[in-house]
């Protein structure tokens, strides 16, 4: 059995309607208008920088020169090797403590005795080598060349290596500062230039370590060296240093300003 169900029909009043039109039909409202800054302005300082690199050089002569030797002994017993080069080292070490070079500039190392061998007749022992290493430091340049040849006519029978360097090494690097200092303000200042803005004050400089290996360690270890040594000039070897290359490598940042 079917049940009919009661349909309800509003009677809607003239004035209901027109409320009911008027809200179907209301615009949105419209959003609040967006505003957007003219300039971006960034408000860590410390980004307000312009960084740059900066290397320099300053050429300077050396003055000083390090020395070393080497006295190579070889000798049919370990021990007959041992003293032989134990008698020419000696020998080598009192001609330059002779000639006024101080001990604290003399280094011995490196003592080596190794048996040698005849590889072609089965590994048959045939004697003994020995090697001591002298290094002579803080020699006046100007004597280096007699010390070197008169050296191995006390029994030096190697000469390993000659370096050159500057007791003049501290002070041709702070120039070569200085002109670091001086290249990177030009770069910045032309980098500023380019980008509309200032470059002020030095906020931050970083030095890079130096290679100081051609640094003397100072005058007063030269003052006795090689007194004597005019002796025997004749065979001097002849030295070219040539120059000593000293670098400074630096970064800077500077203030902007506009």
């Amino acid at each position: 059995m079917k049940k009919n169900l009661p349909i309800t029909l509003l009677t809607l009043t003239p004035l209901m309607a027109s409320a009911v039109l008027t809200a179907c039909s209301a615009p949105a409202p419209a959003a609040p208008p967006v505003s957007f800054p003219t300039a971006i302005q960034v408000q860590n300082a410390d980004n307000q920088v312009i960084t740059v690199s900066s290397s320099q050089e300053v050429y300077v002569t050396p003055d000083i020169a390090q020395l070393v030797f080497s006295v190579t002994t070889e000798a049919k017993t370990a021990e007959e090797c041992q003293q032989k080069n134990t008698e020419s080292l000696n020998q080598v070490l009192e001609y330059l403590k002779s000639q006024g070079v101080e001990e604290k500039w003399i280094q011995t190392s490196d003592y080596n005795l190794q048996p040698n061998y005849d590889w072609n007749n089965g590994k048959t022992l045939i004697g003994y080598e020995m090697t001591t290493r002298i290094t002579v430091s803080e020699i006046p340049l100007d004597q280096t060349g007699a010390l070197i040849s008169n050296t191995v006519k006390q029994g030096a029978n190697q000469v390993e290596s000659v370096s050159y360097l500057s007791s003049k090494y501290d002070e041709s690097y702070q120039e070569a500062l200085k002109k670091a200092v001086e290249d990177a303000r030009q770069k910045a200042d032309a980098l500023a230039a380019a980008s509309g803005c200032t470059a002020g004050a030095v906020v931050h400089i970083e030095e890079y370590m130096p290679n100081t290996y051609q640094r003397s360690f100072g005058p007063g270890a030269r003052l006795n060296a090689a007194k004597s040594m005019a002796e025997d000039t004749a065979d001097a070897m002849e030295i070219m240093p040539g120059q000593l290359k000293v670098q400074a490598q630096i970064t800077v940042s500077f203030a902007v300003g506009y």
